[in-house]
């Protein structure tokens, strides 16, 4: 709960540039709120300038990091030496868990994911992800 702060702002500096008619795609708003520098022509790169936000990307390097360190590493490893490459990946245990989905198989170019958890109204498709819900 200490980070709903933290986010309603995040989420509030990527509504800003919308009032200044500079309106940010939601890739940039991914990687802002991820803690990822958006593209140097993004209404959201000043806000990259911000300690808070700045604070907010070094918290999820080094959570990420870790991650890569104590687990994602071995997974990547486990696929490289055991699973063969595929082009088309179904994955049925998607939402959270497509992070193992994206080490287990890293260079497939289509990623089919479905889940159980309820989503409302469904995004345009947007690239090669297509996220199914039941």
């Amino acid at each position: 709960m200490r980070f709903v702060p933290t986010i309603v702002s995040f989420l509030a500096l990527s509504l800003a540039p919308a009032l200044a008619a500079e309106i940010a795609t939601p890739d940039d708003t991914a990687r802002f709120l991820a803690g990822l520098s958006p593209p140097s022509d993004s209404p959201l790169v000043a806000f990259t300038k911000d300690g808070g936000w700045q604070q907010h990307a070094s918290r999820f390097d080094a959570l990420f990091g870790e991650e890569e360190r104590s687990h994602l590493s071995r997974v990547r490893a486990f696929a490289k030496e055991q699973l063969s490459p595929h082009n088309t990946l179904l994955y049925m245990f998607s939402g959270p868990d497509a992070l193992h989905a994206l080490a287990l198989f890293p260079n497939a170019t289509t990623y089919v994911m479905a889940g159980l958890q309820p989503v409302g109204n469904m995004p345009a498709r947007r690239g090669q992800v297509l996220f199914l819900w039941t």
